[in-house]
């Protein structure tokens, strides 16, 4: 086992831990805390026979994974015995694991079902800088653990650029333990782009890097999401073949199997396309290159308009030398960033912390099963806006999470934290659970989850989205998308999918997520066991409204337009199928700019029928009854109006008005 920057300061780390329990520990990239502290935990002596479990959490699954396969091999350890990994879906541990690599939300949804952290004696939090919303929530359930029932507990914070102080404070005031790096140079140039996610821009670096024989090693590209590495990759695999290189993508959505080919070591020269998973936790050993786009692809949530959405945004100054500390992880190395000098200067410091940027609605309804019935009131390590709780609130409420009189959390919102996904999908998975069509409502809010199964950018040539099939139902735009992927399991995920418009990369995953949650729902208590019958049309469509009561939209003006609840403007994508009917479901509603005015543009939308929303969700119903003295006809007219929310979805004029109604109205 080498020897890392880390290791001279494991005895001063274990002193403070044992004296303080707690610990906030900054180091720089490659200095060895996220593989050395953690072992040195379990064999320090500072954990009970009572509670002889370690637990890391960290914010993505392919660097838990990686981390477990790190540390068992470092350790001489078999992995899913002394130390194992727990993701969303997947597990290897057994009854000797100690110590549990884990991402945070699996945390989270633990200390629901085990409030004591029973037989846990250390939590580590690794990477805390980025600021996840579950390493939040995380920390300030942990501390509050601490203080009341386990104070033998041991917390450490750990992250490679940190603010200290705070994430001290919070914990008391407990120590700081800073450990130098073994810094190697790095030689930054500055090569800015219009498009620097490009492959007009990305092409001519790599094929530079690779004609220069002294810049041995591999070349990590940081790309903002799929879509531009699938393009940049089809540009540069001829010119990497030319030089003996592979060229291969790394992104959450990959197959296990093709993440550790990226991360095995090997003779070849690798050319790798990341998205910022690549940017901490994980070890490529041999990268020495780095070409930094600047870009990467950040959640939003808009607590107003409640829906979510992906930016396209300049990465941060912290984030851009985590990127190019890759290249010097092991010896000298060198970036190309695509911006400019000044435009480095303009960065923000720091990414926003997703507490301030995200859906807040699982973890309120995490808290309520805490017993925090106040979200405002909680103790979090950095607060959120009251006006995103509210939001969060109200929508567990239409989903029947939250009673709307108490606060309290209901029984159907118990069942919803059983299923590992947003309460939107958990709503929709229990309706189908409940009707024994299990497997139909994975597969929907599989695809709802995935979303993009089409062939993007031209990949598939010209005439792709006109070959590509179409559900004739015209119902949902969803069917089409389910068609999609029973099309593309038949033929079992090949290549040649994409000359009919399907993406077979993309429609992978989603049939593993849904195989996934089958398996989950049906050993949730939200699967009653009921036989399962065929499923119809309809009860796909009201499950739909169930988990989306927010999004009923009605049209008006033309069958591409209408107002949603809430009052903002819709206009239907060209390409949904859903085009009759008063009423539809805006599933994936994304914000652009339409002759100066911003709109919500929809391309999955899904019918409703009035009848519909009157049997699944009374509650969100009301009728309004007014009379008036028409001038024009010269008498009192009566005026019903039915409404769902805000939104206006009936009106009727009655000829025959009441003599009492009629006495008012004059």
């Amino acid at each position: 086992m080498i020897s890392l920057p880390i290791d001279q300061s494991l005895p001063e780390i274990l002193t403070s831990l044992r004296e303080h329990r707690r610990l906030v520990l900054v180091a720089p990239p490659g200095a060895g805390k996220t593989t050395r502290v953690p072992p040195a935990l379990v064999r320090s002596g500072l954990l009970s026979q009572e509670y002889p479990g370690v637990i890391v959490l960290q914010p993505r699954r392919v660097a838990a994974r990686a981390t477990a396969a790190r540390i068992a091999d470092e350790q001489n350890w078999s992995l899913g015995e002394e130390v194992g990994y727990q993701i969303r879906f997947e597990r290897r541990i057994s009854a000797r694991t100690r110590l549990r690599i884990q991402t945070e939300g699996i945390l989270n949804r633990q200390l629901l079902a085990d409030p004591f952290l029973e037989t846990i004696g250390a939590v580590v939090l690794d990477e805390f800088h980025e600021r996840s919303l579950h390493s939040d929530l995380a920390l300030a359930l942990l501390r509050e653990i601490r203080r009341d029932v386990r104070p033998d507990l041991i917390i450490v914070v750990m992250s490679v650029l940190l603010d200290a102080e705070p994430v001290a404070q919070f914990l008391d005031d407990c120590p700081v333990v800073r450990v130098e790096g073994r810094t190697f140079p790095i030689d930054l140039s500055y090569h800015p782009f219009v498009r620097p996610a490009s492959p007009e821009a990305i092409e001519p670096l790599v094929r530079e890097v690779l004609a220069n024989r002294s810049a041995a090693g591999h070349v990590l590209v940081f790309l903002p999401g799929m879509a531009e590495i699938r393009r940049v990759q089809k540009a540069i695999e001829p010119l990497a073949a030319g030089y003996g290189a592979l060229v291969l993508p790394l992104h959450g959505s990959l197959p296990a199997e093709n993440q550790d080919r990226v991360l095995r070591p090997g003779p070849q020269t690798k050319i790798i396309l990341a998205t910022n998973i690549a940017e901490t936790s994980l070890t490529i050993d041999g990268v020495t290159t780095v070409i930094d786009s600047g870009l990467a692809r950040i959640a939003h949530h808009d607590p107003q308009r409640g829906f979510d959405r992906l930016d396209l945004a300049r990465i941060s100054q912290a984030a851009a030398t985590q990127r190019a500390g890759r290249a010097g992880r092991t010896g000298p190395g060198r970036c190309l960033r695509l911006w400019s000098e000044r435009e480095q200067r303009m960065l923000a410091p720091f990414e926003i912390a997703e507490v301030h940027r995200v859906d807040l609605c699982a973890a309120v309804l995490a808290l309520h099963s805490w017993g925090v019935r106040d979200a405002g009131k909680f103790a979090w390590y950095d607060s959120p806006a009251p006006e995103r709780l509210d939001a969060a609130r109200r929508l567990l409420t239409s989903l029947g999470a939250l009673d709307p009189d108490q606060n309290r959390i209901t029984p159907l919102g118990r069942q919803m934290l059983e299923l590992p996904v947003h309460p939107r999908l958990a709503r929709l998975l229990i309706a189908s659970g409940r009707e024994g069509l299990v497997r139909q409502g994975a597969a929907l809010a599989a695809v709802l989850a995935e979303k993009h199964m089409a062939v993007r950018d031209g990949g598939g040539g010209p005439a792709a989205a006109s070959r590509r099939p179409t559900s004739t139902r015209g119902l949902s735009d969803l069917f089409s998308r389910l068609d999609w992927l029973a099309e593309a399991e038949s033929a079992r995920f090949s290549p040649s999918l994409r000359a009919r418009g399907i993406d077979p990369a993309a429609a992978r995953p989603v049939a593993r997520v849904r195989d996934d949650l089958v398996r989950l729902a049906a050993r949730s208590a939200s699967n009653p066991g009921h036989f399962p019958r065929p499923a119809d049309d309809e009860s796909l469509l009201k499950w739909l409204i169930l988990a989306y009561p927010d999004r009923v939209v009605r049209r008006r003006g033309s069958e591409e337009t209408g107002v949603m609840v809430g009052g903002r403007g819709v206009r239907l994508g060209r390409d949904s199928i859903v085009r009759d009917g008063e009423l539809f479901l805006a599933l994936d509603p994304r914000e652009e700019r339409r002759q100066g005015t911003l709109e919500l543009q929809v391309s999955i939308a899904s019918i409703v029928e009035l009848p519909w929303l009157e049997e699944l969700v009374p509650q969100l119903m009301r009728r309004e009854r007014t009379t008036y003295f028409d001038p024009d006809r010269e008498r009192v007219v009566g005026v019903t109006r039915l409404w769902y929310q805000d939104l206006l979805v009936r009106e009727d004029a009655s000829q025959a008005v009441d003599p009492a109604e009629a006495s008012a109205a004059l």
